[in-house]
């Protein structure tokens, strides 16, 4: 019930339908305008655009103008609302009753300007913005113009735009070597090559994948070197990958429900699995390999990024799709009974061994194989010899694993292959299948690294949800005594990981359903897998402390510190992986307000002190993995031996996309200093989507 004055610009610059208004009100009388950055006269607005807002009958906020700095004068430019409208600059005053008057703190246009019942307009905003935030801007359903996004105040507030979030996950384009515009300085000692995959194509032929976790791996390499940087990106071209490229069509089913065209009966029966390679890159022995936790290792040359073929491991891993119907004739023919390997192998710098683990489904279970290799990749004997473990009842294999010292620790999420039928008959893909049990205990699984000891298993807490392990130590964590618990150091085991809030009882990736589009009021991207990062519980850094020997979880809570950040990604300084002494944990942050959104900063705790650090990109901006590179760049991500100099004397590199510039960059900080922002980036001309792990090799190591 609010009517609306338009006034389109006359060429000399005039508003005329306006002008009786104005004249009824005090040109220079503040106005409190919901979202605007500063208070205006009605006489400013009559002459300049001004971040406004449309009221709709509900009272949500929804629809923006983009702010403009200077006077409207004759002008054709254009504006841009929430919903997506273009058309010719106009200026709009509500003059309304009711709620619309009220918000702008108006009495009534015939009574003019009715100041705000606090003390300032600032204290007026603030409890306009509070109501704002609460009411209708959480959840990423601000547009991608509205002026709050770009107000530093409200950045780690929870705000983004979903247009925006799904831009990151657009599909990537291949680029060849090419220089980075360089913003600040670059530090001089990183030398060597910075790589990072994600899923990097989410459409093929006109169709959209079901999820982005089914897209074909992008690997993004920057060179630095003497403060230049040079990028490269491109796909892992696997045999799969050119089969359909060759196409341009879906010819394989993926793990998340992407299936071919056709339907069922184009998919039933055809359990041929493609080699996404889409979830970590990394360096070890003389080989470049990307990696995907469904299938082998995949080898690329370092420079032109080339698939050279699946990796292993000398006859190790066994082909096929890594599930067993238990009959070995029956197998052979579906192409079933092989291996699969982690995404998630880890450097034991003490030992200078690579620790990593493969995986089967066999008999209604998982089979676990852990695996040592040297610098060579030869595989260590007979001190570090394979443990294997058979987890009975179980669907799917742990994600990531932590390392000690003695240990392999795995936490073990307790779900149940729920619609095998469906599966098999093309219906769904086997993570769709994949139902939580949160009424049963998680199980931690906990492998010996010497001959002669036995793995041991633990019940857990309920309704719990572990993704990735940050850091693992023998021994309980720091200022906390055994002794104080009537425990034996020796029979501990301290753990960091990103957990969820809940397990939510159902599908795991019910949550990324499309039945939440029609909540955003504005034009999205459809060329994207939908994902709605506010329907996933929040992800948080939680601690645990487990008694070996007696079998039991002692402890299991969230980090001091972290106690409001919604984060992911954790990692630490490589150099202290399975070391009581590592202190330091740097994380991907979306927000410090307990809610569950995408990421756009960066943090680092302190998990003796519970000190955190927080850098904020910004509500349009979207971080990926920090790693940390140490101060002299001669160290890579996995770097034998002692730490050179204090834990934190270092840089953290991590990529970020940009959605007001529609630009991708490489940021570097300094890991001492996380709050102080970027030294340095380098920019793309254009926009790479979501990236998920990798690594940083030293020039060195590459020749």
């Amino acid at each position: 019930s609010s009517s609306r004055l338009w006034s389109k610009r006359q060429p000399n610059g005039s508003h005329s339908s306006l002008s009786s208004v104005a004249a009824m009100m005090a040109p220079s009388a503040p106005i409190s305008c919901l979202l605007m950055k500063h208070p205006v006269s009605l006489g400013q607005l009559c002459h300049r655009e001004v971040p406004w807002m449309h009221i709709p009958e509900n009272g949500l906020a929804q629809h923006i103008l983009a702010p403009r700095s200077g006077p409207v004068v004759g002008s054709s430019s254009q504006w841009i609302s929430g919903s997506g409208v273009r058309g010719q600059t106009l200026t709009m005053i509500g003059a309304s009753v009711g709620l619309t008057s009220a918000l702008l703190g108006l009495r009534s246009i015939r009574h003019g300007v009715r100041r705000p019942r606090h003390s300032s307009c600032a204290q007026a905003r603030s409890r306009i913005l509070r109501t704002a935030l609460d009411a209708s801007t959480r959840g990423g359903r601000l547009a991608p113009l509205d002026p709050i996004l770009e107000d530093a105040a409200y950045f780690g507030k929870g705000l983004y735009s979903q247009s925006d979030f799904l831009r990151f996950l657009q599909s990537a384009v291949p680029y060849g070597w090419a220089d980075c515009e360089i913003d600040g300085e670059i530090p001089h000692q990183l030398h060597g090559t910075f790589y990072h995959i994600g899923p990097g194509l989410c459409e093929r032929g006109g169709v959209v994948y079901n999820h982005f976790l089914d897209g074909d791996g992008f690997v993004n390499a920057w060179k630095l070197k003497a403060g230049q940087v040079r990028y490269k990106g491109d796909f892992v071209r696997t045999p799969e990958f050119e089969a359909e490229e060759a196409v341009g069509a879906i010819l394989f089913r993926g793990a998340f429900g992407t299936a071919k065209p056709g339907g069922p009966l184009a998919n039933a029966l055809d359990l041929r699995s493609k080699n996404l390679s889409n979830t970590n890159v990394v360096q070890w022995g003389g080989r470049l390999l990307t990696l995907y936790e469904a299938a082998h290792p995949c080898l690329i040359d370092p420079g032109s990024l080339a698939y050279l073929g699946d990796e292993s491991f000398d006859g190790l891993l066994l082909p096929g799709l890594s599930a067993s119907s238990g009959n070995p004739f029956l197998d052979e023919v579906l192409g079933m009974g092989g291996d699969a390997f982690t995404a998630h192998p880890k450097l034991d710098p003490e030992t200078g061994v690579l620790v990593g683990f493969s995986w089967t489904s066999k008999d209604g279970g998982i089979r676990l194989r852990t695996q040592e290799w040297d610098n060579t990749f030869q595989p260590c004997s007979p001190a570090s010899e394979s443990s294997e473990v058979y987890i009975p009842s179980c669907d799917s294999s742990p994600h990531d694993f932590g390392l000690t010292r003695s240990r392999c620790v795995f936490f073990e999420n307790r779900f149940k292959l729920d619609n095998l039928a469906g599966f098999l008959l093309g219906f769904s893909g086997p993570a769709e299948s994949l139902v939580s049990q949160p009424d049963l205990p998680q199980r931690i699984h906990i492998l010996p690294r010497t001959l002669g000891e036995k793995a041991v298993s633990i019940d857990g807490s309920l309704s719990v949800f572990d993704v990735h392990v940050a850091h693992c130590h023998d021994g309980p964590p720091q200022g906390w005594r055994a002794e104080a618990h009537g425990r034996l150091e020796e029979d501990l085991v301290t753990a960091y990981t990103s957990s969820w809030d809940e397990f939510p009882e159902g599908s795991l990736f019910g949550s990324w359903s499309r039945e939440t589009v029609k909540d955003f009021p504005m034009d999205l991207p459809t060329n994207v897998p939908w994902s709605d990062m506010s329907k996933t519980p929040r992800t948080r850094l939680v601690r645990h402390i487990i008694d070996a020997r007696r079998g039991e979880v002692i402890e299991r809570g969230v980090v001091a510190g972290c106690e409001s950040l919604c984060m992911e990604h954790p990692t630490i300084n490589c150099s202290y992986t399975g070391d009581a002494r590592c202190r330091f944990i740097y994380m991907i942050v979306g927000n410090e307000s307990g809610l569950s959104t995408p990421p756009s900063g960066l943090a680092r705790v302190d998990v003796l002190t519970g000190e955190t650090q927080r850098w904020l990109a910004g509500s349009r901006c979207f971080v990926d993995e920090p790693h940390f590179v140490s101060h002299d760049g001669r160290m890579g991500t996995w770097s034998p031996g002692e730490p050179h100099g204090a834990e934190d004397d270092g840089w953290i590199l991590s990529m970020v996309f940009d959605a007001a510039r529609g630009q991708s960059c490489l940021c570097i900080l300094d890991a001492s200093r996380i709050e102080a922002g970027p030294v340095g980036r380098a920019w793309l001309p254009h926009g790479v989507p979501h990236s998920l792990h990798g690594c940083f090799v030293p020039a060195v190591d590459l020749s």
